[in-house]
């Protein structure tokens, strides 16, 4: 045996194959990671308690089997996986990957096929895709900005991570910004990405589109997320859907403007009458502001529009 090559952990044993894998899934792909960092991670994320020496032991025989990087320039030495390989378990993808990948399952919905939860699906599955699936605007066809790939990497790792990020950006004014921020989130809107975010000592959620984002540096310091916050319910001051309380919605409208509502109803329990030149809606949901700027964009084309809180319906 070479003395000088560490000696191969048992693989055979359940707690060993677990502690490498875990080691092995947070390797990132653009910065590095230190045997530290790895430790700190493997108590506070998979309560898995070891020496820093094991993790250390680990990383080197990942080093020679693994496809992973080891920079030595500096003290402690960064791990990352090496330029161009290619992980082979489907829960090592990027950071930017997986979420490119959720991203992609919550547009495409019922259209997404086999080739997005297979791991084995080749590049052909998926370009036959390309040319049977068409994903068409409900509305004005904006077109996208340029992102720069460089920038939704760093952003993407630090928020799966949950690491403090340094942004600078140009507001609509014209004007820079600087900030130390704690990423929470991305949302997409249309064509436009949005980083969700509070600053460092202040709890204010706030968002900027990605696009505005000139530069971004991920730092090393773990950050907390607000108490209960839920990306979900952030609507970035009427900028995003966010489900309020519940209502009761009647009104009529003209056929051939909401002859869409038969098959894309507001509710799935959606009740349509139809008469002559008009079809009346009577739906419960959630109120929000996305649906009020609906309604006020039908103008004229809807009437008869009354809006109750359930509560109050429920009174009466």
């Amino acid at each position: 045996m070479d003395k000088h090559k560490p000696a191969l952990p048992d693989y055979e044993n359940p707690g060993v194959l677990r502690l490498a894998l875990a080691i092995l899934s947070m390797v990132p792909h653009r910065s590095r990671i230190t045997s530290r960092q790895v430790l700190q991670q493997l108590q506070e994320i998979h309560g898995i308690v070891v020496s820093e020496r094991t993790v250390q032991r680990i990383l080197r025989r990942l080093v020679d089997e693994c496809g992973i990087e080891c920079d030595v320039r500096d003290k402690p030495y960064g791990y990352r996986w090496s330029p161009g390989s290619h992980p082979w378990v489907a829960g090592m993808l990027g950071d930017m990957e997986t979420m490119l990948i959720a991203l992609a399952r919550q547009n495409i919905q019922f259209l997404s096929s086999a080739a997005l939860d297979s791991t084995h699906a080749g590049s052909s599955a998926i370009k036959q895709w390309q040319d049977r699936i068409r994903v068409e605007p409900a509305g004005l066809p904006f077109h996208a900005p340029k992102l720069d790939s460089e920038i939704l990497a760093v952003i993407s790792e630090a928020i799966f991570r949950d690491l403090e990020l340094g942004i600078s950006y140009i507001d609509l004014h014209e004007e820079l910004h600087e900030y130390r921020v704690a990423p929470l989130g991305l949302i997409q809107k249309g064509h436009g990405l949005y980083l969700v975010f509070n600053r460092m000592g202040q709890s204010e959620v706030e968002h900027v589109s990605l696009f505005r984002i000139h530069q971004a540096h991920m730092g090393h310091d773990r950050v907390e997320r607000p108490a209960g916050f839920k990306l979900s319910d952030y609507d970035g001051r009427g900028d995003f859907h966010r489900q309020g309380q519940r209502i009761n919605l009647s009104f009529h409208i003209k056929t051939e403007v909401g002859a869409h509502l038969l098959d894309l109803p507001l509710h799935p329990e959606q009740k349509v009458t139809i008469h002559e030149d008009s079809l009346e809606i009577q739906a419960t949901l959630e109120e929000s502001h996305t649906l009020h700027r609906w309604l006020r964009g039908m103008g004229d084309d809807i009437w008869n529009l009354k809006l109750l809180v359930q509560e109050e319906a429920d009174v009466s």
